[in-house]
């Protein structure tokens, strides 16, 4: 769900669009994804577990449509609210759908042994029942405790991560070169071009990456260049990917692509410019798609520059 961009936040005459051209190309694309894992889900249950077709198609199928249905609509509920409380044209819906590693693994980690081991689908059905039951408190309880770890992990752990992939793609092909994207506030982008750590601006919106000293696994690492980005743009790239390509990341993987444009300039057509996307958007609702957050911290202009603050 879109929304339009009349009205002003938080006045009742607001009306948020419910659907827009570009939406069927969401509809078609959801619909065939969830088409397709359906079909596999019955061939795994049917074939794989074994279970009766009066099982499949007589209570999990239906529950599960009725489930995708329920949930489709609460998340369009609650974009709809959010949209005429801000006023904002940016406010989508969260499809619901069937996780597809999480159906293998039920499939053939809990479900498949116990059917094999007593001979009866059903009993595979209700331990499958059984996981995901708790698998909910586990996720319950990891939607309050995720963010405490995450501001208690050290970033130089993160470091590990940057130098083995570049140990590893270099034993793999000589000529492959890595580069560091570093916010404002960290001395990796002066460590990586000469040698020593000097801070370079003052902070950044950036959680998690940029330090001000070099640890052991990073010591080393066969980085051959670094890029600054400024928070501007890396605000810029991550709104570009959410308009232009639908693609719903967070300010770490706005940084990678804001370096990774810069490098393709740098070294113009027939090259290979790999980036990754480490995170999502999902856990910066309040903060990074928040309209009033970005006004107040100056990048309102970089996420909307042609709408006025």
């Amino acid at each position: 769900m879109t929304t339009s961009t009349t009205g002003t936040a938080g006045t009742s005459g607001f009306k948020p669009v419910l659907w827009t051209p570009g939406d069927w190309n969401a509809f078609f694309g959801f619909g065939t994804n969830i088409l397709v894992n359906m079909l596999v889900l019955t061939g795994l249950l049917r074939f794989v577990l074994k279970m009766p077709d009066t099982l499949v198609f007589g209570r999990i199928l239906p529950a599960l449509g009725l489930m995708m249905c329920l949930s489709t609509f609460y998340y369009a509920w609650l974009a709809y609210r959010l949209a005429q409380k801000t006023g904002r044209s940016d406010v989508c819906a969260l499809p619901s759908g069937v996780s597809v590693p999480h159906m293998f693994i039920v499939t053939f980690v809990i479900m498949l042994p116990i059917a094999i081991k007593t001979g009866d689908p059903m009993k595979a059905w209700s331990a499958g029942l059984v996981w995901v039951f708790f698998q909910s408190f586990i996720l319950m309880i990891g939607g309050f405790i995720a963010p405490v770890i995450r501001r208690i992990t050290p970033r130089a752990a993160l470091l590990g991560t940057l130098a083995g992939v570049s140990e590893f793609l270099k034993s793999r092909r000589a000529s492959v070169h890595t580069v560091l994207a570093d916010p404002p506030g960290s001395g990796l982008y002066e460590y990586i071009r000469h040698g020593q750590i000097k801070i370079t601006g003052s902070g950044s919106i950036t959680e998690g990456i940029g330090i001000g000293r070099v640890t052991a696994n990073m010591q080393g690492a066969p980085i051959d260049a670094a890029e600054h980005v400024e928070d501007a743009e890396t605000v810029g790239y991550v709104y570009r990917l959410l308009r232009e390509e639908g693609l719903f990341v967070s300010s770490t993987s706005g940084i990678n692509v804001a370096g990774s444009v810069r490098i393709a300039r740098q070294l113009g057509p027939g090259h290979t410019i790999v980036t990754v996307l480490c995170d999502t958007g999902a856990k910066y609702l309040s903060r990074l798609f928040n309209r009033d957050w970005l006004k107040q911290k100056g990048l309102l202009q970089s996420a909307w520059p042609d709408q006025p603050d």
